[in-house]
Order: C-alpha cells, then structure tokens, then sequence
C-alpha cells in the first residue's frame, strides 16, 4: 500500500513555501485549468494568526496565486465560529481587504444558500445542512492551522470542513456528537488538498484561545486524514487516540500512516488546557447553547441570570493581580469589557464565554463569580 505523502517546507518566504509544498503534493491531480475551487481557511475568531487561532494570510494569498497560476478560479470562503459573525470576522482580519486586492471572490457562508447533503456512511448525522457552494466548485482546498483542541484533541483539514456548515446549524452538529459530526461531514464535503498552516500554531485552551507555537513551516497533501495524523505527531499525540481519525480512517477518508518529504518541524508535546472541571467542559459548548437557546425558543439566560441572583450564568471577576494589559479586552467577542485595572464587565452583553479567563496571560487575575461553575466543581 502506497503512503500518503505530507510535503513539508520551513523557514522560507511563506509564498514560496506554499508554492512547493503544493506542486509536491500534487495540486495538478486536484486543479485543472477552467476549474473553480474553494480555498477553506481557519478563521474560527477575530484573532490574527500571528495568535495561531486563525489562517495566516500570507499562505491564503499564495494559494489564490499557484490556483491562478494553473487556470483555475480560486473563492475564497468561511463560516467562523459561533458565535461571532462571519462578516465581522473578514473586516476584522482584513479579509475583506486580501479579497479585494487579490480580485478574487470571497463568500461568506453563513448567508449562502445552504442545503442537506447525504452522508454515505453515517457516524451520527444521516444528512448535513452545508453550503451550496460546495456544488458550483470543482474542488476544495482545506486550509487549517495545527492547533490543540479541548474536545477533539487537535484539530486540522478534517475538522476544518465544519466551516462549511452555517451557524443556524451549527448547535445541530455539536450537540449530536461533535466527533461523529465531523466525521460525517467531511465525508460530504472532503478536500481535495489539503495546506497546513505551521507558521504559528496553537496550544492551550484550543481552537479559539491558548498559546502561540511559531514554527515556521507549512505543508500539503491530498490525504486530509495523513495530514491531520501529522499534526497529532507534531503535538505530541497519536492518532489513535484522536477519535474523530479514527472514524475518518475507518469511513474511508484517508490513511493515518503517512511519509514525510522535506524538513519537518521537531514534534513535541503541546499543551492543552490547563485543567479540565465539569464547569470547563460545560463552558467549551456554553456560547453555543446560548445562541442555540436564543435562536430556537427566544430564551436568552442572561436575562434569567439576573432573576437568579447570578447562579446561572459565570461572568468574569478580575482580582489585585490584574495588570490592566486589556489581552481579555481585545479578545471578548461582544466588547463586553472595558479596559482598565481591572477591567469593567457589562453584564448585559456578556456571553459568559470565558474567553477573557483563557487569554489571561496572568495566573489568579482572572477568574468567574460564584455560580454553576462552584456547585460543579466544588
């Protein structure tokens, strides 16, 4: 049986990296000439990739070039995470601003049509509602950054594919299994090559808060599968524990054994959380069932909070050890906080996501009131 080959490149000008890491790979088997192709990044937040939260910028420029270079159409398109809005997230990232300079269509994907495509062989979901775009391109480019996952593990071009799903349905795959979930729609939805960003990479409290790794490097190969197994080596885990690999493997998407071409980056063990409560795996979903609440039944718990003398929800404390650096400032998704030393919470707007806790540079500044999250963990 003939190994998947992941084509890895470092330390150079990251066009010139992306270039030979996809003429490598093989992108002439995947991009002909008069070809449309979806080019499917990370930008999961408003959080530049310098973080290692999102796409880095530079490596979605040189892939919109080598698809040109080859006659091809390249659009360019996202669905973020809830629950920040997709728009708002382009502007934010400059998105919007690369679209334009480049000339090349950018589409976000939550106002696309969407529509139920069939799963061949079902984990947990026997359809999932996903772009329309998916039927006007020839074929897809997943474009993942290598980051720690708190529920997956890690996370890289298989999970990535959840970015075709818009938010309105997003509570549906997280709540019917998230592992099973993804599985079931990258088989509707498999990218044809897939580019990984290692230029900053993620550990911590991933995918959309932790620490910053930069390496330097990206690579590329057709095996979405392979290559998520390489990045479960590079941080220090085996694909086998990785669930939804296993799943992907065993659904036919791809190997979990691979080869290596070029200089790879020195694998080591990247952390995640810092410790895993009761309140934190409620906590990694809690935005999530808010918006799904909301949504669904027009029941927004921060208004309930308020009649249950905070029990419910945990909104942020900040103690003496507060700096006043504004990290958790930058990073609320609702401008929620107000810089200062410490920070001022507006109750009212937040999410009680605890992204302010997970960005927290410094230990013991940051914490929650006394609500669920005391009773859970005591």
């Amino acid at each position: 049986m003939t190994l998947p080959t992941i084509c890895v490149r470092k330390g150079g000008l990251v066009p010139i990296m992306v270039r030979e890491v996809m003429e490598a790979a093989g992108v002439r088997e995947v991009v002909a000439e008069g070809d449309v192709v979806l080019v499917k990044p990370n930008f999961v937040r408003p959080a530049v990739s310098a973080t290692g939260v999102t796409t880095n910028l530079e490596v979605v420029e040189g892939i919109v070039d080598v698809v040109r270079s080859l006659g091809a159409t390249p659009v360019i398109g996202e669905s973020c995470g809830v629950p920040f809005r997709t728009a708002d997230v382009f502007s934010a990232l400059g998105v919007d601003a690369l679209a334009k300079k480049l000339d090349v269509r950018l589409v976000d994907l939550d106002t696309y049509p969407a529509k139920d495509y069939e799963v061949p062989r079902p984990q947990t979901l026997d359809t999932v509602h996903l772009t329309s775009l998916l039927d006007e391109v020839d074929s897809v480019i997943s474009v993942p950054v290598a980051k720690t996952h708190n529920v997956t593990t890690i996370t890289g071009a298989v999970k990535n594919m959840h970015g075709t799903v818009p938010d309105t349905e997003k509570w549906r795959t997280h709540l019917s299994g998230v592992n099973e979930a993804i599985v079931d729609i990258a088989q509707a939805a498999r990218p044809d090559l897939s580019v990984l960003d290692m230029t900053t990479c993620l550990e911590g409290h991933g995918p959309m808060t932790g620490d910053p790794v930069p390496l330097d490097a990206v690579a590329a190969c057709l095996d979405p599968v392979a290559i998520d197994a390489f990045i479960a080596h590079l941080t220090g885990y085996e694909p086998e524990d990785v669930r939804h690999l296993v799943l992907a493997h065993d659904a036919g998407l791809g190997q979990l054994e691979y080869a290596v071409e070029g200089d790879a980056p020195e694998p080591r063990r990247f952390a995640r959380a810092r410790f895993i409560t009761p309140s934190l795996l409620i906590q990694q979903y809690w935005t999530r069932v808010q918006y799904f609440l909301v949504r669904r039944f027009g029941i927004d718990l921060r208004s309930i909070n308020k009649n249950a003398g905070g029990l419910i929800l945990q909104y942020p404390r900040f103690t003496a050890k507060c700096t006043g650096c504004g990290d958790c400032v930058d990073a609320c998704p609702v401008d929620a906080l107000t810089k200062g030393e410490p920070p001022r919470t507006d109750s009212s707007t937040c999410l009680c996501c605890g992204i302010c806790w997970n960005v927290c540079p410094v230990e013991g500044a940051a914490g929650y009131t006394r609500s669920l999250r005391w009773l859970l963990d005591g």
